[in-house]
């Protein structure tokens, strides 16, 4: 019997740039089928007058510049530079291009650059553009070709020009770089320059040396994920690896990727595992931004000894080949994220029959991955609203009372929007989502009057080139009295109460003993079991009862029941392996602590040792060892602070907060301004929580984005657990340069040895030492070079440490 399926290929592709191979030996007549134009191309030039405002020794300075009109809306720039052979070596040279002579359109910024549609870039002598407006350029699949041969750049593309009378109308301007260290030494511009050019009438377009598609069809859709899991768990799927395959040229890299650079000789061949008629199929990827090869691939064609790509975009193309015979060609397009393509008409396979992907003519550097074979061709999965969820919140310290939160998930990210209309009344309004996202929820807003809401839940896909959205809805109705919903939705009315025990493993993971040291860690309670967060007691091994502190922090539908609790205790370890503890749920405590967190505050919560809610300064929080104040001024975590009876140095006026300075070297500091707001989040015998928000600003009061900090104090404890939220509310302009971000805390430690954490090791460190992870593989300390840094910075004085740790430092790098 024979079986129909589909065989499948990932690729991802540079559909941006052509680079020509050997520039400086280029003859007249490659320059003129790469770029694109005709023969005499360089009689049709016009010379258009610049001047050059500033000069730098070694930067690529403009010297000449010729624009001219191909045909339809091809158009060909020479620049003529004014060095004897153009210097490659640390250079960028950009051409900054107002296409449609519109500054609101494209690039945004100061004078010099707003208005930009296109940058013709040139980095270390190689082709590299940048897209401010993609829809500037008229045909999507044709790169822009850029070369240097000699001292001159060429540069050819396919845009919508401005046109007055028969003439372009449209702005040019040039600016060239030396780099060291990656800071400019030197550099030469000229100001913006309009180009005014005949257009070149009733003369033929030349044709691009570039492969063409043929004999395949293509699906996409945003998440790709989704769809690539659909396909390898197909019914019949059987995916080749290449670890199977016989591979020339191409380089094998991380899950599954083969990269190539375009060579003639570049090939990988499976064998058939199985006979029956099958459909070979492709994927690529698009995206201007994604379209650069990693460094990571750079490095792994330099470890392997392999040579480079020639190009790092282009035009990417792979002939597929069953049995010797070619069955088409797939190319690379514009469109953002992957596309799987997939052959219009199946082939004969027997088990061994060779199954060829090689590099097509006229390629660029090209990627591709997961070769598979199906029975069908693939589909998009419909878009499906699931697990649609109606919460009445319990009330929360600076939270709002009576908060209901509509809740569902989408089988792949999705915009939503919910409509309601509420009774009596028939209020009627729409509440956004929160973007593209699979997991969705709305708060119902508290100022609507009504009783009974009825809502429509809508999400909708986004567009994208190649695929239809799909657009999903749903309807609900929710009830704002908490018993009545549970009537209607046929919810538990009570909790059970049985008693459940959930077994604990408290787990040191540097192996070494602690005592009483803070846990907090959150347990999954089972639905309509327990209903008060103070009814679960704590034994330890030996079934002895651990003073506890409880919230609740999620619960079931049913809206009485929890459904996870936040546990915070005092956990013993030893070096024998996990501490042992057991939780009893519906089971009253006995055991207090001794010394338990106090918090003084004003609040509107009332007074006490333990208040919740919003808070004013002064604010005093008292662990037993540690003794923290927050005054009414600024916002300084650490000015004020008392360690066993000692009192620590304090900050000078204005500083000792966290502070951000900018590219100018401005600084913005919490300091500078008391917080918005305060919040006591939790409030012990165990644990207390501060909330603390503001902004940062500078010493004339200007803002600077915005700042969240939690700052968790424990009994008998003198750490504090302190978590810092940067918050970017700028929206102009759109991206901010950070100079640094930090905070500084008073401490008498002039004699103290540093050290750090690299590669698990302890290294010394000076006081003007600097640790910088600056990739996820390479860490300098001096000229000590490791491979990651282990996130943490130790000062040890004759009297006191301090500790400061970055978790997941050097995998968000980069970090210094």
């Amino acid at each position: 019997m024979r079986i129909t399926a589909i065989v499948g290929v990932l690729l991802a592709a540079s559909p941006l740039l052509l680079m020509a191979q050997n520039p400086d030996s280029m003859t007249h007549q490659e320059l003129v089928e790469y770029l694109g134009v005709h023969s005499d191309f360089e009689d049709h030039l016009q010379e258009i007058e610049i001047r050059v405002s500033s000069r730098g020794e070694g930067a690529p300075t403009p010297a000449r510049l010729f624009v001219g009109h191909v045909a339809e809306n091809r158009f060909v720039i020479k620049l003529d530079t004014a060095d004897q052979v153009y210097p490659r070596e640390e250079t960028v040279l950009h051409i900054y291009a107002d296409i449609d002579d519109d500054r609101s359109t494209g690039r945004e910024g100061s004078d010099h650059v707003a208005g930009t549609d296109m940058m013709y870039s040139f980095s270390r002598g190689t082709n590299d553009p940048r897209f401010f407006h993609q829809d500037i350029r008229t045909y999507d699949r044709y790169p822009v070709r850029g070369v240097i041969v000699g001292n001159t750049v060429y540069v050819a593309d396919d845009v919508k020009v401005n046109v007055r009378d028969d003439q372009t109308h449209f702005r040019l301007r040039m600016l060239g770089e030396r780099r060291e260290g990656g800071q400019v030494v030197a550099s030469a511009s000229t100001p913006w320059t309009y180009v005014q050019v005949p257009l070149a009438k009733n003369r033929e377009l030349p044709s691009l040396p570039l492969p063409e598609e043929a004999g395949f069809a293509h699906l996409t859709m945003p998440n790709f994920a989704e769809l690539a899991h659909a396909i390898w768990n197909a019914e019949g799927t059987i995916r080749l690896r290449p670890e199977d395959a016989q591979i020339r040229g191409f380089l094998a890299l991380m899950n599954d990727d083969l990269d190539g650079i375009g060579a003639d000789d570049e090939s990988v061949v499976w064998r058939s595992p199985v006979a029956g008629r099958y459909h070979v199929g492709l994927v690529m990827s698009g995206n201007p931004e994604a379209l650069q090869r990693t460094r990571r691939t750079m490095l792994a064609r330099d470890k392997a000894g392999q040579d480079p790509p020639a190009s790092l975009f282009g035009v990417a193309g792979l002939d597929v080949l069953v049995a010797g015979e070619k069955i088409g060609t797939v190319v690379g397009h514009r469109g953002t994220g992957d596309v799987v393509h997939t052959s219009k008409e199946p082939v004969e396979l027997e088990p061994g029959t060779p199954i060829q992907v090689r590099s097509a003519a006229h390629s660029s550097s090209v990627v591709f991955h997961s070769v598979h074979l199906t029975k069908a061709t693939p589909a998009v999965p419909p878009l499906v609203i699931e697990n649609l969820t109606t919460w009445h919140l319990p009330d929360e310290p600076g939270e709002l009372p009576g908060r209901i939160m509509v809740a569902w998930t989408t089988n792949r990210p999705t915009e939503a929007l919910v409509s309601y209309r509420t009774e009596p009344g028939g209020w009627t309004g729409q509440l956004p989502g929160r973007g593209l996202v699979n997991s969705h929820y709305v708060m119902l807003p508290s100022d609507v009057p009504g009783d009974v809401w009825e809502l429509t839940v809508t999400c909708v896909e986004t567009p994208q080139e190649d695929f239809a959205a799909h657009e999903a809805s749903v309807r609900t109705t929710v009830y704002r009295d908490r018993a009545e919903h549970r009537t209607a939705q046929s919810l538990p009315a009570s909790v059970s109460g049985q008693t459940v025990r959930i077994d604990l493993n408290v787990v040191e993971p540097s192996g070494v003993p602690r005592a009483d040291w803070p846990v907090r860690s959150g347990v999954a309670v089972p639905e309509g079991v327990l209903g008060d967060p103070a009814a679960v007691r704590l034994l330890d091994a030996a079934g002895r009862e651990v003073p506890l502190q409880t919230r609740a922090t999620s619960w079931w539908p049913d809206g009485l029941s929890i459904r996870w609790l936040l546990l915070d205790f005092a956990a013993s370890t030893t070096m024998a392996g996990p501490a042992q503890y057991t939780l009893e749920i519906n089971v009253q405590p006995t055991s207090v602590i001794d010394s338990p967190v106090t918090v003084r505050a004003g609040t509107p919560a009332g007074d006490g040792p333990h208040p919740l809610g919003h808070a004013t300064a002064p604010i005093e929080v008292d662990t037993g060892p540690l003794k923290w104040r927050l005054g009414e001024g600024g916002f300084v975590p650490f000015g004020d602070v008392t360690i066993h009876g000692a009192r620590a140095p304090r900050a000078a006026d204005g500083s000792g907060g966290f502070e951000l300075t900018d590219a100018q070297g401005v600084v913005f500091s919490s300091a500078l301004e008391a917080p918005e707001q305060i919040v006591v989040e939790q409030s012990g015998p165990q644990r207390a929580t501060l909330r603390v928000s503001g902004r940062l600003v500078d010493a004339r009061g200007n803002a600077m984005m915005r700042y969240l900090c939690r700052l968790h104090f424990f009994a008998g404890s003198p750490a504090v657990r302190t978590v810092f939220t940067l918050e970017n509310d700028v929206l102009q302009p759109e991206m901010n340069l950070i100079e640094s971000l930090r905070l500084t805390v008073p401490a008498r430690m002039a004699q103290a040895q540093l050290s750090v954490g690299i590669d698990g090791k302890s290294l010394a460190m000076t006081s003007d030492g600097r640790l910088v992870q600056d990739e996820d593989f390479r860490v300098t300390l001096g000229d000590h070079q490791g491979h990651r840094a282990d996130g943490w910075v130790l000062a040890a004085g004759s009297d006191h440490s301090l500790a400061i740790a970055v978790r997941d430092f050097w995998q968000t790098y980069p970090k210094g």
